[in-house]
């Protein structure tokens, strides 16, 4: 009997330890069910977020696809994608994208909505259109001299740029006192304190950084279609009233060529003007002017524009303005702008030099291989250039900051 009693003791003391283990056992799948659970989340979480971005970067895809197809003209863009199974993961994961037509920018909005589980995301990026007219740009130096102003139109325009591709110590050299209402950037990777030498005092307004990619310069192409011309004569005066490819032109000290109706120029030689000489672009009219050689305007010469005032409103001075490009093929190697010459234009010759000397006002905006602003040259950046007949020289590209998240 004692035996008996003492197994039946014992019954309490397992009937507890069979507890605590079914307890534990319990914790141990409610553990194991929050970890399955915490997994499935996560690979949920990761799946989304891959299946926005695969998206997004098949909406990058198709607008260059289309860009490609009808490059240089910016189509008009309203379009949603099918729903697309995220392949490669456990997770029932979906995506779709969009591209609109920027109402902002010159440019597309791409959306990419994506799905896996309770989970969502939504990841956005921009595509504008990379234009030469953004302040001045070179492919390699810029140097400005001191007392060289640059000023901006409209004055509290925010987004004026120096640019360099280069990533060499001093490739951007500001002297003593100059004065850049906006930001510097360099080539990619390159340090902003070495490549830009501000040693002697310059002032910078904005930031100086290092941008992503290199700026494209694509090469200008002479349009086709254009026959062979000769100026003609009215009174004294040269006359350019055709579209045409001239051959090279000189004008002696203090000649006029008068610039009459809408003129697509190519000078295949070189363009000289001497002391006090004119070109004058006449009331109404515009020049779109392709250099095939190069360009050398004396001492107080001048390339004036009858439909500019410096007394106008901005939007009056941007249309004028707007009026006359300069485009450097890659046969053009130096634009020269001398002591008291002025001109109201965007530059563009991607293997020139374009000097800017003493006393010489520029409103526009410049892109050249080399670009220096002598001693009292002043710059006047002129915001909005861009044009249908820029096209040819632009590029489609991924807009700096603007992915985000919602």
């Amino acid at each position: 009997m004692r035996e008996i009693n003492k197994k039946g003791s014992a019954l309490p003391t397992v009937a507890v330890i069979v507890m605590i283990l079914a307890m534990t056992g319990l914790s141990i799948l409610k553990i194991a069910q929050a970890a399955r659970m915490r997994s499935a989340r996560l690979t949920a979480e990761i799946s989304a977020q891959n299946a926005a971005d695969t998206g997004l970067n098949m909406g990058i895809d198709y607008v260059y696809s289309l860009w490609n197809q009808n490059a240089p003209d910016l189509i008009d863009i309203d379009y949603t994608s099918p729903t697309y199974n995220f392949e490669g993961t456990t997770a029932d994961a979906e995506y779709y994208f969009t591209v609109e037509l920027s109402e902002e920018f010159y440019g597309y909005d791409i959306t990419s909505y994506a799905s896996a589980g309770t989970q969502e995301r939504e990841v956005h990026y921009r595509m504008v259109i990379q234009h030469p007219w953004v302040g001045i740009s070179a492919k390699e130096t810029i140097n400005i001299n001191v007392g060289a102003g640059i000023a901006l139109l409209p004055a509290d325009y925010e987004d004026f740029t120096l640019v360099t591709n280069l990533i060499n110590s001093n490739s951007i050299v500001l002297r003593n006192g100059v004065h850049i209402p906006g930001d510097i950037i360099v080539g990619p990777g390159g340090d902003p304190d070495s490549v830009i030498d501000t040693k002697r005092e310059a002032v910078i307004d904005g930031e100086t950084w290092s941008m992503y990619e290199e700026i494209e310069y694509p090469d200008v192409s002479i349009p086709s279609g254009l026959a062979n011309k000769t100026l003609t004569i009215d009174s004294s005066d040269y006359v350019m009233n055709e579209s045409g490819i001239y051959g090279t032109i000189s004008l002696g000290n203090s000649e006029t060529l008068r610039v009459e109706g809408y003129v697509v120029a190519v000078i295949n030689g070189d363009l000289d003007l001497g002391n006090g000489a004119e070109i004058k672009i006449t009331s109404g009219s515009s020049l779109c002017l392709y250099m095939a050689g190069d360009l050398d305007m004396g001492n107080g010469s001048v390339f004036s524009n009858e439909n500019f005032d410096s007394a106008s409103t901005y939007e009056e001075i941007r249309d004028s303005v707007k009026s006359v490009k300069i485009y450097g093929t890659p046969s053009c190697e130096n634009l020269v702008f001398k002591n008291s010459s002025y001109l109201t234009a965007g530059i563009y010759a991607p293997q020139a030099f374009i000097d800017l000397r003493n006393s010489s006002d520029v409103y526009g905006a410049v892109m050249g291989k080399d670009v220096i602003l002598k001693n009292s040259a002043n710059f006047y950046f002129v915001f909005d250039l861009y044009s249908n007949r820029d096209n040819l020289i632009s590029n489609l590209k991924l807009h700096r900051g603007s992915w985000w998240e919602s």
